[in-house]
């Protein structure tokens, strides 16, 4: 009897291995298969998304501004749904975009308590000012002032009715910074003084350059880990810089299926200085992926237990590639009043509602100067340093901080008068060039914007 028993178990526990097995390999061949077809919808609306962007560039299409900004948005659509093609093949369902677009178009904007400038101590006759040199810049959409955790400016100058979220573009980084420091505070993360290594083991247990081995998670927070894969060669000092920008590059790194692939293989840029700065979108994305395996969360399902999600945002969506790395350099979309939200819990020592969201000390280190100097801006009394993905400055006796994307987006922050500033613009090819428009944003919105506060005298 003991040995029918024992033969018994043995016969159960192999039959139940076989299963286990049999499941983990069918769920295996499942997760490729939904992910191919993630891969395929993604790519699919990539390549009508870039061909549209080339026709516009070479004057082909007969559209207006807006009616191409329009259309873009509905490809870009098309990419977000592909998350639902991805969750319907997961659930053996047919994937429902209509339904999907609907819910997502449904999500409403953040409230806010409204005033007007002089009640909330601000000098509306300058502030007039930084909204004329606003509505002058082309192809500029929003512009949004808020002081003491209320609305004093709120100004839309296209598709204000249109509830697509807007791309920030590298104000992503900036966001990116916070959910990293919140993944400190909580523990998930032991400091940005590690090294990236131990979150890389695929990469690192092959051959490679060991002088890797050495790059922290702070080099990925300043644009200083030498990976030669930066933006734009004429943002960088250092010759032999490889383009992402390039479109041969920008289209290989879309089509990839892990985003961190071409980041962390590219070579490191030779020099003997200490510290080189290269300002590299693509990096950041191995700030994600340490997101990601550290918490065992997405970005995205971080960002919505604890950012997102606490302080009520849910209008926003966030690229990812087909193995849910989030790209953490760009492509998060959010509404502009959702944006000023997240600035005012950082003007409030990053609380919201009586609960901690980002530690002050992160936010501290953050906005700390790490690199001097970072940016020149022309014809202004400052110069622009650099933080943890967070740019810094001061004007008028007002230390300020920032978050900057390309075409025109900024979040400028100034915690001394409780004031904050948002801006979207659409980055076209046939308006100011983004460095002559960010400049005129700077010097003619944002320092208005200070110059319309009250006087701060040093003793």
């Amino acid at each position: 009897m003991v040995n029918y028993t024992n033969k018994l178990v043995i016969v159960i526990l192999i039959s139940t291995s076989i299963y286990i097995s049999t499941s983990l390999a069918d769920d295996s061949e499942k997760t490729n298969k939904c992910q191919a077809e993630y891969k395929r919808c993604a790519e699919i609306n990539f390549d009508e998304l870039w061909s549209k962007w080339d026709y516009w560039s070479a004057g082909q299409l007969m559209l207006s501004l807006d009616e191409f900004d329009s259309e873009q948005l509905d490809i870009i659509f098309k990419i977000y749904a592909c998350d639902e093609v991805a969750n319907a093949c997961i659930s053996n369902r047919e994937p429902n975009i209509r339904r999907y677009y609907e819910h997502q178009q449904s999500l409403p904007e953040t409230d806010w308590v409204l005033s007007n400038p002089e009640k909330e101590g601000l000098n509306n006759d300058i502030l007039q000012e930084a909204i004329s040199v606003a509505s002058s810049i082309p192809n500029f959409r929003s512009f949004l002032v808020a002081t003491n955790g209320k609305l004093v400016v709120e100004e839309y100058y296209s598709r204000k009715s249109d509830p697509r979220p807007q791309h920030i573009q590298s104000i992503t980084k900036s966001i990116t910074s916070l959910l990293i420091g919140i993944a400190i505070d909580k523990g998930f993360i032991k400091s940005e003084k590690e090294v990236i290594k131990p979150y890389f083991p695929e990469y690192f247990s092959k051959p490679h350059d060991e002088r890797k081995q050495n790059i922290t998670i702070e080099q990925l927070l300043t644009m200083t880990s030498r990976l030669n894969f930066v933006d734009d060669p004429n943002y960088s000092d250092y010759k032999d810089t490889k383009s992402w920008a390039e479109p041969g590059s920008y289209r290989e790194y879309w089509r990839a299926d892990n985003f961190l692939d071409l980041a962390l293989t590219y070579d490191l840029v030779e020099t003997d200085d200490e510290i080189a700065v290269l300002y590299n979108t693509p990096a950041c994305n191995l700030l994600t992926t340490i997101l990601k395996r550290s918490s065992d969360l997405t970005s995205k399902e971080f960002a919505d237990k604890y950012l997102f999600g606490p302080l009520g945002i849910k209008n926003y969506f966030w690229f990812r590639d087909s193995n849910h790395n989030y790209v953490g350099g760009h492509t998060i979309y959010i509404r502009p009043r959702d944006l000023a939200r997240l600035g005012q819990m950082i003007v409030d020592g990053g609380k919201f509602e009586g609960r901690q969201i980002v530690s002050e000390q992160w936010l501290e280190k953050s906005f700390d100067t790490f690199i001097p100097e970072f940016v020149n801006i022309e014809d202004a009394s400052q110069v622009i340093d650099y933080g943890y993905l967070w740019y810094t400055g001061e004007y008028n006796n007002y230390k300020y901080q920032f978050a900057w994307g390309f075409g025109g987006q900024f979040l400028f922050l100034i915690p001394g008068a409780n004031t904050l500033v948002v801006t979207t613009a659409f980055p076209d090819t046939t308006g100011l060039a983004h460095w002559e428009r960010s400049q005129k944003i700077i010097n003619g919105v944002m320092l208005n914007v200070i110059d319309a506060l009250p006087r701060v005298t040093l003793n």
